[in-house]
């Protein structure tokens, strides 16, 4: 079993015809380590301040598109005898065909079969002048070599070129791919698995972030006396393990910290656009939540032990399960100045020497000194006496029958009356947030450039103090999340890679996320078109071969992609091009099934914004999602409300047909 997952994991490293297929793009590529080596000291603290900060507020720009960079073969420096090449191009010699697609060295220095110049290589045929007089070239692309000075090409020109015009040949180079693939190769062979393993397309950008800020941080170390927080004495002893108080201490800034501070942003650009317009902390909570929603399908948890996904890997995929989802929404709270913390329910069990887990409940946010409460297993917030109202803990501790209202006729609500009596809140932290590093970067930041880094658990837990809550403590999920990676099987890391790559190899697909979360779309076209880019036709994904892994990934590119594009459309508020991509291009599309339950509640979602609450309670009640508790609880809510109303544009399913 382990050699079967190995194989299909290493078996998307041989992309070179599927990667060309898709297309490459030049780009800028990001500095690396050693451009700024030797500046670096004589680089004051506040520049390097200033260039880490910069690069972290701009993580667009350190993606790299240029998978398969171009590199010269043959030029005048590669020729036979150092000089410029010059070439003819006519029609076949001896058998014209009407195809001016024969090449000819008239200069008699090629090296064709020499410098193995073969199909699929890119011939720069210059002698075009634009309108500044400037050389410009024509790119050909090599089909057959025939000798050293000679060869034939794909296409043809309409006229034969007598005039001897100087030309180039050029290849895409393979040396990323295959250090994508020995990444791969070395992550799947370990024994532990690594924290950090990802061959990112922004990872050079993030390296450069890394020097930046241990360059800063050794010029200008922090003065003021630091200890650890008090609260981390109450995660488990394997969290605590973990995050240890010299760890914590630590000024030198890691690749993991590179990923945490990304996932900040990320989560900071997104909570900016999500709740724009906005200002009373009840409604920004309500703003972030849904969006949450929106944005992370909700998935069962398949693996035994937990789903251990990073929250950045959370974010990038747009999945995750509830407690994904409550890590999502607790740290889209904290970037705009809210507090929010899961709520668990505490378990007594006299067998065990330490305490077991908390069971996981929901999420509460911190709104006129009350905790509001939303459940992100079912996709809603927990509704309070009013209509429309988000009930408060303290609201449901006093009234318990309130939770009857996310009963179903087979299906009751799980929390009973019992439980309210042990609640207990717990903050999500990272090793990072609450290290010492974390919290003096913090504290240079200002303006649009801050972000959320760092945390003081023991302050939240004095703001919560007035909560009916049996006690409140870390949240050791997050940490946990570290161990269990580097204990994840070989199969289990497979099935990881396999999640992962499509964005190694189609990095367009990584930069179209990262826009998005930026709210690029909404003034931009930059995202939409990336994402165009990354849905390759359904003839090519047909070309690799029905159980191919070239066909996996490219229908993976395409799912996402598609799905993506009518995600945006839904936030756009456009209907006619949500459906298009949500119903026609992914539901009527049976290799685009784990898309599905998103896309029936995106639609639903569309409708009922349009005015179709009888549409949308269709796509609610359509099938058995992992949501689908919350579904039906929503479908509920909308047929009241088209009864009190009767206002509905819903036309039947099979018109729309």
């Amino acid at each position: 079993m382990r050699n079967q997952h190995l194989r299909f994991t290493l078996g998307f490293f041989f992309l070179g015809g599927l990667v060309a297929l898709l297309g490459c793009e030049e780009s800028t590529a990001p500095r690396q380590r050693s451009d700024s080596a030797g500046q670096r000291d004589s680089d004051s603290a506040d520049d390097l301040l200033h260039s880490a900060l910069g690069t972290l507020n701009d993580l667009p720009a350190a993606v790299d598109l240029q998978l398969r960079p171009l590199k010269v073969v043959l030029d005048s420096t590669k020729s036979r005898n150092g000089k410029t090449v010059f070439g003819v191009i006519t029609d076949t010699p001896g058998e014209p065909r009407g195809v001016n697609n024969f090449l000819r060295v008239v200069s008699d220095n090629g090296r064709f079969r020499r410098l193995e110049i073969r199909e699929g290589d890119r011939i720069r045929y210059y002698g075009i002048r634009d309108a500044h007089g400037k050389s410009q070239y024509i790119e050909l692309i090599v089909q057959q070599v025939v000798d050293e000075n000679s060869l034939y090409f794909f296409g043809g020109l309409n006229q034969p070129v007598l005039q001897p015009q100087r030309l180039e040949i050029w290849r895409y180079g393979d040396e990323k791919v295959q250090a994508i693939r020995d990444r791969v190769e070395r992550y799947a062979s370990r024994q532990r698995g690594s924290l950090v393993w990802e061959p990112a397309p922004d990872e050079a950008g993030l390296l450069q972030l890394i020097d930046y800020l241990n360059g800063w941080i050794h010029r200008s170390p922090p003065t003021e006396t630091w200890s650890p927080d008090p609260l981390l004495k109450t995660l488990g002893e394997t969290s605590q393990a973990i995050v240890r108080d010299d760890a914590l201490a630590e000024l030198a800034f890691g690749s993991v910290d590179a990923r945490r501070m990304q996932e900040a942003i990320w989560l900071r650009d997104a909570g900016r656009w999500a709740a724009a317009g906005t200002y009373n902390d009840l409604a920004i909570g309500r703003r972030l939540f849904d969006w949450t929603v929106r944005n992370i399908r909700l998935q069962e948890d398949t693996w035994p032990g937990g789903k251990f996904n990073q929250l950045w890997h959370t974010l990038l995929y747009g999945e995750g399960t509830a407690r994904q989802r409550a890590w999502a929404f607790t740290q889209l709270a904290k970037q705009q100045g809210l507090i929010a913390v899961v709520l668990s329910i505490e378990r007594t069990d006299d067998n065990q020497a330490e305490p077991p887990e908390p069971d996981f409940w929901c999420v509460g946010l911190l709104a006129d000194d009350k905790l509001f409460l939303f459940d992100t297993r079912l996709g809603l917030p927990i509704p309070g006496a009013v209509d429309d109202s988000v009930a408060a803990l303290d609201e449901i501790v006093e009234d318990p029958s309130l939770l009857r209202q996310l009963d179903l006729p087979e299906t009751p609500y799980p929390i009973a009356n019992e439980d309210l009596k042990r609640v207990v809140a717990q903050i999500p932290a990272t090793a990072f947030s609450l290290s010492r590093r974390a919290a003096t970067l913090e504290s240079q930041m200002t303006g649009r450039e801050r972000v959320a880094i760092s945390l003081t658990p023991s302050s939240l837990a004095e703001k919560l103090s007035a909560q009916p809550l049996q006690a409140t403590r870390l949240w050791d999920y997050p940490i946990a999340t570290l161990r269990a990676r580097q204990e994840m099987s070989p199969e289990r890391r497979a099935e990881e890679s396999r999640q992962f790559l499509v964005f190694a190899v189609m990095p367009e697909l990584w930069k179209a996320r990262v826009l998005y979360f930026q709210g690029e779309f909404f003034e931009g076209p930059e995202t939409l078109a990336l994402l165009r880019k990354s849905r390759p036709p359904t003839q090519a994904i047909q070309a690799q071969g029905a159980d191919s892994v070239g066909a996996h990934l490219m229908g993976l590119a395409r799912g996402h992609a598609t799905y993506w594009l009518g995600l945006i459309a839904v936030e756009q508020h456009k209907f006619d091009v949500a459906s298009d991509f949500l119903e026609r291009r992914t539901l009527a599309v049976e290799e685009a099934k784990s898309w599905h339950d998103g896309a029936r509640y995106l639609m639903a979602l569309a409708c009922e914004a349009d005015g179709k609450s009888k549409l949308a309670i269709e796509y609610l009640t359509g099938d058995n999602a992992a949501q689908l508790q919350g579904n039906m609880l929503l479908a509920r809510r909308l047929e009241q409300r088209s009864l009190q109303t009767g206002d509905d544009k819903s036309e039947p399913k099979n018109d729309r047909e």
